[in-house]
Parts: structure tokens; C-alpha cells; sequence
């Protein structure tokens, strides 16, 4: 019987392929497939790359151009760039697991709270373990309230974790001041004001915790604000700053003042924006020096080693300007004002938002990384041991020079920008 299978198997007719579904006539939406997608800026490799997909973002096709070995067509976007046309589904109906990693993906987020912690891969107890989780580690999940009051969360990257086994986190609802008056006091903790003249009022006036006023005077350890004066120590100081030469006359760049732990942006001559930070401690010291920022994600998982052992996913809105370290939201503490990190400046997400906003070039839709080239206007980052005197003028300053990746068939190379001196 076996055998007369097998043989009416093969009398039968070959099976007909069935063609892929036509493409639609640009233009048309399309969802990226692949978990990660160079976007060049030529449709050809090599070129430079002008950013990154993720799988599941959803971009905007304007345009379907020929390789040069018309096999393999590119698609070109909104906003600029090409990909190749086989890394996209045309449509908005995308699968789950692709929904999750977009880049318009939203999450919550939990710390683990104990030792190999387990991911289980499902929302039951007794499914099988896929793995264990470090305490502290800082991990992003899907919104979902209906499983979340059952006790789980379904992580972003796949698997169940139960909730008892995790702190959630609410972000910090701190945000920094626009247009600001300089110098800027910003009130790190609850500190009683004392009158310049006359008898204090019962009760006394207080300044509250991120209260923000602005300096009239500084003198004997005190701070002097229209309302009174308060303790030196129980503020953060947003100081002015004077352009540093090796900055154009009207570029934007942003000062971090180490010692104050503030940040102020500037347009030119003109601060736009000041607020509290919290920057690298030892032995992650953020690095001083004076950089440009050279990518845009709008959310990045983090990870370090050896000391500094630590995962935080899904980090939102990271501006890099040298090696690892960027200007990025943090959604794990409401500690500004104070050193924390591991190298980067961590900022209020309100802080990190306006920040990413204002920086060009603006992220195209549905990116999830935009990487300015020598082209785009340079934003510089001129990180310092800041105060009043933040360093003086005869000393040195170069710029660094600031890089992004071209990645071919050769491998990975550097690809240095324009307007930057080593």
C-alpha cells in the first residue's frame, strides 16, 4: 500500500507555485520585517547609512527603484533613505511579536527585585522556565491591565514574568523651564526661606523639592531669591555659560554642568532650556568634552558588565554623543540633580522629550534611529566640570570628532563627520 502511494506521488503533475500577493502602486505604508533594517541613503550597497528600522516599524514607501543587478528593487522613503524592497510587508496588519518591538510600541516597566528571578513561557507557574532575570535589572513589558491583575506581565521580548516578582515604575513627572532665567536655583529637598528684612511670616515660607527660582545673589553659603534667601546646599544652580569658541555663533548645543548637575540648551547665545540631570559617578564618570550628537533612537535597550552589571530596556528618547554614552530619559528614578548614572545623562522624560524634539534632523515617521551625517545641522554637547567658572578661557578645547557606521559586504567601517577637528 506504501508503495502505491508512492507511486501515484509521483504520476501526479508538479504542484503550481503560487506567486506572492502583487504590490501595491507607490505610494503605500509597509512594516519593516526583519528585527533590524539599515536605512541608506543611497539605494545601493555601500552607502552611507542615514538610520535604522525595527521590526514592526511602519514607514512610508514613495518609491520603488532597481538595483543595479535588477534583482533585488529598493524602496525609498519619506523622510529620506532607501531600503531593500524584501525587508518590507506592504500594510499595516502586522503580527503581534512585530507590534511589540515597533517604534511606535508603548511599555511599562519593572525592576526585579530578586535573584534569578524566572521567565516563565507562559502566564502559569508551572509553564517551563526560559530563563532568570538579575535583581535590579530594569526589564520593559506590554501595557495590559486585564493580565497584569491576574499577577503577570508578558515581557516585550517574549515571556511572562510574575508581578510579585517585580517593583513597577512610575517615570518622574519633572520638567525642566523653558525660556529660563539665569541663574536658575532649582530646590533639591523641602528648605524653610528666610526673609531679607523685617520679621519672617508665621508660618514660614518654604521652597518645595524641584521648585525653581531665580538667583538674585549668592553670598556666605546662602542664596538670595526674591522670596528670601535658603541654604547654598539645598539647591542645584542652573548657571550662564559663554559659547565656547570652537561651537558656531548660531549652532544649538547643550551644556552639562557636572558639578551642579544641570543641564542648559542653548540656541546660539540664547538659553532655551535648563534643568537637573543626573550624570555618571565613578568609576563611569560622564566624559568631559565638547561633542556633537550623532544618533537619535527613540528607544534602546542598555546593557553594562563587570561593575557596572546592569540591563534597562526599552530606554526612550537617546541622543548619543560619544561612544556609549548619550542624553536619554530614565524612567527608573526621580533622583535629578543628583550623580547616578553609569556614564550617560539621565533626564525627566518630560526633559529627554523636548530635548529629542528640538534636536535636528527630526526622526522620520516610523523610524526607530536616525543617524545626522555631515549634511545635517550639528547639535554640540559640551559636557564640564561646570559652576559658575566652568573652565578657563586658555584652556583647550577641541571638539571631538564625531562618527557613524557604514556597514557593507567588507564588514563595518567608520565614517567620519564633516566640520569636526580630532
Amino acid at each position: 500500500m506504501t508503495a502505491l502511494i508512492g507511486l501515484l506521488v509521483l504520476l501526479l503533475p508538479p504542484p503550481i507555485p503560487v506567486a506572492p500577493p502583487p504590490l501595491p502602486s507607490p505610494p503605500f505604508v509597509a512594516w519593516t520585517v526583519p528585527g533590524l533594517v539599515y536605512v541608506r541613503h543611497q539605494p545601493k550597497v555601500p552607502s552611507e547609512l542615514a538610520g535604522a528600522l525595527r521590526r514592526g516599524d511602519l514607514v512610508h514607501v514613495t518609491e520603488l527603484v532597481a538595483d543595479k543587478d535588477g534583482k533585488h528593487p529598493w524602496a525609498l522613503l519619506a523622510g529620506g533613505g532607501a531600503v531593500p524592497l524584501a525587508a518590507l510587508r506592504p500594510g499595516t496588519d502586522r503580527p503581534d511579536d512585530a507590534v511589540v518591538t515597533a517604534s511606535d510600541a508603548h511599555f511599562v516597566y519593572g525592576r526585579v527585585i530578586r535573584a534569578k528571578t524566572p521567565v516563565f513561557a507562559a502566564a502559569d507557574s508551572h509553564a517551563a522556565v526560559s530563563r532568570h532575570e538579575k535583581a535590579e535589572y530594569l526589564l520593559a513589558f506590554v501595557p495590559d491591565d486585564a493580565l497584569q491583575a491576574t499577577g503577570w506581565l508578558r515581557r516585550a521580548i517574549g515571556g511572562y514574568m510574575r508581578v510579585a516578582d517585580l517593583r513597577m515604575l512610575t517615570a518622574s513627572t519633572f520638567v525642566g523651564e523653558r525660556n529660563p532665567t539665569l541663574p536658575l536655583a532649582f530646590v533639591r529637598h523641602k528648605t524653610p526661606l528666610k526673609p531679607v528684612k523685617g520679621k519672617p511670616p508665621v508660618p514660614p515660607p518654604q521652597a518645595s523639592r524641584y521648585d525653581r527660582l531665580p538667583v538674585l545673589a549668592e553670598s556666605g553659603g546662602r542664596v538670595t531669591v526674591a522670596a528670601g534667601t535658603l541654604a547654598r546646599a539645598a539647591v542645584r544652580v542652573a548657571y550662564g555659560h559663554v559659547r565656547p569658541a570652537e561651537i558656531p555663533k548660531k549652532a544649538k548645543w547643550v551644556h552639562v554642568d557636572l558639578t551642579e548637575q544641570t543641564l542648559v540648551a542653548y540656541d546660539g547665545d540664547t538659553p532655551v532650556y535648563a534643568t537637573l540631570v543626573s550624570t555618571g559617578r565613578d568609576p563611569h564618570p560622564t566624559k568631559r568634552g565638547i561633542y556633537r550628537i550623532y544618533a537619535k533612537t527613540i528607544h534602546s535597550t542598555m546593557r553594562g558588565r563587570g561593575w557596572a552589571d546592569y540591563v534597562a530596556e526599552e530606554v526612550p528618547l537617546v541622543m548619543h554623543f560619544h561612544a556609549g554614552q548619550a542624553l536619554h530619559g530614565a524612567y527608573w528614578h526621580d533622583q535629578f540633580g543628583i550623580v547616578k548614572s553609569h556614564g550617560c545623562v539621565n533626564l525627566a522624560i518630560a526633559d529627554a522629550k523636548w530635548l529629542f524634539d528640538w534636536v535636528p534632523p527630526p526622526l522620520p515617521e516610523g523610524w526607530h534611529t536616525l543617524l545626522p551625517g555631515g549634511h545635517d545641522p550639528a547639535v554640540y554637547v559640551d559636557v564640564d566640570r561646570g559652576g559658575a567658572h566652568p573652565h578657563p578661557h586658555s584652556q583647550p578645547h577641541p571638539p571631538m570628532a564625531g562618527y557613524q557606521w557604514s556597514i557593507d559586504a567588507q564588514g563595518a567601517k567608520k565614517v567620519r563627520l564633516d566640520g569636526l577637528k580630532e
